[in-house]
């Protein structure tokens, strides 16, 4: 009786083990179907389109592995991710593989000089409390940039923007300018000569930084008359702002009660309006641009920076741009700067700050209400920097010159402090929507911001290659491609947080460990 207990058992036993066997095999093909479905539906979303050039670029992938990684991988990088595309490629067509992204028949670059995330916060509670949220925060995409100089951890307004406007790395003070004082060209200039119609719009004077940054080339950021001659030569096609004072001779005015500011004698304006352009300088002549005859237009609205509330509004001055802009069937790059945002975070004055902040997002819902080019426009939202270190809080903090309290919608309170009246090294928010749009999620270098509108207005460039998620690196496991925030790499990373496989290692041949990968 006992050995037929003991036989029972042991088939039971048996018996039971076979059974998990089975559903092991089925859990494991029903996994395996659901990544093919997985990828398929990423391919209907367009969420893991490949560049019609993938297969080209990515046989010239050099291979580094990072030491004592993933040990007992391929040797070969360009066989893995050869083979790695094989294998799709026997699954999906070409045709639904290598797709090249719809590249924007227009740009346009918001840029709040000084907003930082608090700044938005700040002022999401002031206009529509806790949960209130912004236009700007409508855009389908968001990450934030890096914005340290090439000699400062903390920017200012001329190397930041030249960063994002020429893609380099230059000093503070510098204004389209390397660090050896080597000439770089900016993305207007490049938007020009393709054919598009360019456009400068801000609050502070043209020839500020930022504006500056776009369409000059001088190697120190006060030289605004020099900047004001340039711009001026540079065919920049909707100029509106401020800053009239450095369009004029020193024995002249203009609109405004100042005299100019120019000690060469020239005047500006009198050669804008022989070369062809519209000057206007008052609320009124404004409104009255039509702009489906006017292709040429300088409106410069004070002094220096312009009066707040500002006439005309920000929103109009955006929205009157894009009409002049678009009538260019090859599109058009505009930037639009909130350029006070700035001003006033150095005054820590946060009721201001708060005020120029919802300036800025009016001109940015006017561009995505603009119907006329809401399918083909790429449009980016960032800023040059964080100023006056802002901190916004429901409670307060008891801080010395603590602003506050300011009420919500619903009457809840909030506060504001700040811990400088000068810049920061803050990384600040970048959100996009629009064609190329998801190119910004994650964590850039403001150099980024170039290298995006560059490839929206170009084409396609090498390092915009990215890759379906597969297993590329051949340890069994989906991959997804990521990119090194601080050295720009792209890297594959493990589904499972494994460490990055280097595919384009930096030629100094150093790697930067990545803060949380293989952890």
């Amino acid at each position: 009786m006992p050995s037929i207990n003991k036989s029972f058992h042991f088939q039971l036993l048996s018996t039971f083990l076979i059974i998990i066997g089975i559903l092991v095999l089925i859990s494991a093909g029903l996994q395996t179907s659901m990544i093919s479905v997985g990828v398929k539906e990423s391919l209907s979303n367009n969420e893991a389109l490949l560049q019609a050039s993938l297969k080209s670029n990515i046989k010239k992938l050099p291979h580094q592995e990072i030491p004592g990684q993933h040990s007992g991988h391929k040797t070969d990088l360009n066989n893995i991710i050869s083979d790695s595309y094989s294998q799709i490629a026997e699954t999906y067509s070409q045709d639904q593989i290598a797709v090249e992204y719809p590249k924007p028949k227009n740009v346009i670059l918001f840029i709040g000089d000084g907003m930082g995330e608090e700044h938005l916060k700040a002022t999401r509670w002031f206009s529509g409390g806790i949960n209130g949220r912004l236009a700007m925060d409508e855009l389908t995409d968001s990450g934030f940039i890096l914005t340290f100089s090439a000699d400062n951890q903390i920017t200012d307004s001329a190397a930041a923007a030249t960063a994002i406007s020429t893609g380099v790395k230059t000093n503070n003070g510098v204004i389209g300018l390397d660090t050896r004082l080597n000439f770089v060209p900016t993305i207007l200039e490049q938007a020009k000569l393709q054919g598009k119609s360019v456009g400068l719009v801000t609050t502070t004077m043209v020839s500020h930084a930022t504006p500056a940054a776009f369409a000059a080339h001088v190697e120190n950021r006060y030289l605004m008359n020099e900047i004001a001659n340039q711009i001026m030569t540079s065919d920049v096609d909707v100029i509106l702002g401020g800053g009239e004072d450095e369009f004029y001779p020193t024995n002249e005015t203009g609109c405004f009660p100042e005299v100019g500011e120019r000690m060469d004698g020239k005047n500006l304006i009198q050669e804008a309006l022989a070369l062809g352009y519209i000057y206007i300088c008052d609320p009124i002549s404004f409104q009255q641009i039509d702009p489906s005859s006017s292709t040429q237009i300088i409106g410069l609205f004070a002094d220096e920076g312009m009066t707040r509330p500002y006439s005309p509004t920000l929103a109009e001055m955006t929205n009157k741009a894009i009409e002049v802009l678009s009538h260019n069937p090859n599109g058009f790059f505009l930037m639009v700067e909130g350029g006070q945002i700035d001003w006033t975070s150095h005054e820590n004055n946060a009721l201001a700050t708060i005020q120029t902040t919802i300036y800025f997002d009016e001109a940015v819902r006017s561009a995505l209400e603009n119907s006329d080019i809401r399918d083909d426009t790429l449009i980016i939202v960032t800023a040059d920097h964080e100023t006056g270190g802002m901190i916004t809080s429901l409670n307060s903090l008891g801080l010395v010159g603590e602003d506050g309290p300011f009420e919500m919608p619903d009457g809840t309170s909030f506060y504001v402090n700040w811990s400088t009246k000068n810049h920061t090294a803050a990384p600040v928010p970048i959100k996009a929507s629009g064609p190329l749009s998801h190119w910004i999620n994650g964590v850039h270098d403001n150099t980024y911001v170039y290298d995006l509108i560059s490839s929206a207005i170009s084409g396609i460039k090498d390092f915009d290659s990215i890759f379906l998620p597969a297993d590329i690196d051949g340890d069994g496991v989906v991959d997804h491609p990521m990119v090194c925030p601080w050295n720009g790499n792209w890297y594959i990373e493990d589904d499972e947080r494994g460490a990055p496989l280097v595919i384009n290692p930096p030629e100094s041949k150093t790697d930067i460990p990545i803060p949380g990968w293989g952890d």
